[in-house]
């Protein structure tokens, strides 16, 4: 056993360094490994591993091209069940990675150590930086884009408001106008009504006066006539105003059914639509309002991390 172990000491020292280090990582348990996935906005990598593999914190490994030249070397930033994600490669060695590259582990002293990992802690400050700008331009724009909204919106519920309180105002001129309409036509009637309760009572003075002449024994022929003349006029007055009454009926319907249909219900129903869009514009609003509150405390957070 000795022997062989001796042997195989032998062998490593005659292979290249990347071929020594890719044996070196299948006698420690990590063989056959490559890139699985890459990050653009983190420039980091993943590495799938064999249920057999020991992962830890300080195991180093590289990164091969296809001519088996080391990229760079990395190690485990962020271990998952079955896999690790490298820290932030430099934007150089990213460019170089893709899905397929190998990966071998790596032996470094303790001062190569720290230096990668110096260097992936600075890096992946300086992306967190990066990434943080980015999301406070993003806030402030989503911010700003928000408040115009916002103002948009306050405008038009400002002019719905208007528009509801001149409607209102319309509304009540209308039902007013409508009212008064009504009550002239009432009034005419009331008059016609009386000027046909007088023009009977004169008519039937008139053929109970003429009852009377003509039952005499003698009747006067010449009063008779000149009563039947009155009492045919007044009858021609009455039908006149009867005709008058049948007018200021149906004009009275028609003032109903139009302020009905035309007027008061138009307008009604403008006044409930246009309550219908004040709503559902205060609801957008409060919901942008809410947005952009929820913004702020976002940025608020920010600016604590920082």
């Amino acid at each position: 056993m000795k022997r062989l172990f001796s042997l195989t000491l032998i062998f490593i020292a005659f292979l290249s360094p990347v071929e020594a280090l890719c044996l070196e990582g299948r006698l420690k348990g990590f063989s056959d490994l490559s890139v699985d996935f890459t990050n653009q906005e983190t420039r980091s990598v993943s590495v799938p591993l064999g249920s057999q593999d020991n992962l830890t914190a300080d195991t180093f490994f590289a990164l091969l091209d296809e001519q088996e030249v080391v990229i760079t070397e990395i190690y485990p930033f962020e271990i998952l069940p079955n896999r690790f994600w490298s820290g932030p490669l430099s934007a150089e060695a990213f460019g170089k990675v893709e899905i397929g590259t190998r990966v071998v582990r790596v032996t470094l002293g303790p001062d190569e150590q720290r230096g990668i990992v110096d260097e992936f802690r600075a890096r992946a400050a300086a992306l967190r930086g990066a990434m943080m700008r980015r999301q406070r331009d993003r806030l402030k724009l989503s911010l700003a884009e928000l408040e115009e909204e916002i103002l948009y919106l306050g405008n038009v519920l400002r002019k719905y408001r208007r528009d509801r309180i001149d409607l209102q105002v319309r509304l009540k001129e209308e039902r007013q106008y409508v009212s008064s309409r009504l009550e002239r036509i009432n009034d005419r009637l009331d008059r016609a009504r009386d000027d046909l309760d007088d023009l009977e009572d004169d008519r039937d003075d008139l053929l109970e006066e003429r009852r009377k002449l003509a039952s005499r024994t003698e009747p006067p022929e010449s009063r008779i006539e000149r009563l039947d003349e009155k009492i045919a006029i007044l009858n021609r007055e009455l039908d006149d105003l009867r005709q008058d009454i049948r007018v200021l009926r149906e004009e009275r319907r028609e003032a109903r059914e139009d302020a009905e249909r035309r007027s008061i219900l138009k307008l009604s129903t403008e006044l409930e639509n246009l309550s219908l869009d004040e709503s559902r514009v205060r609801i957008d609003l409060d919901q942008r309002q809410s947005e952009k509150d929820q913004i702020l405390k976002k940025l608020e957070r920010l600016e604590k991390r920082d």
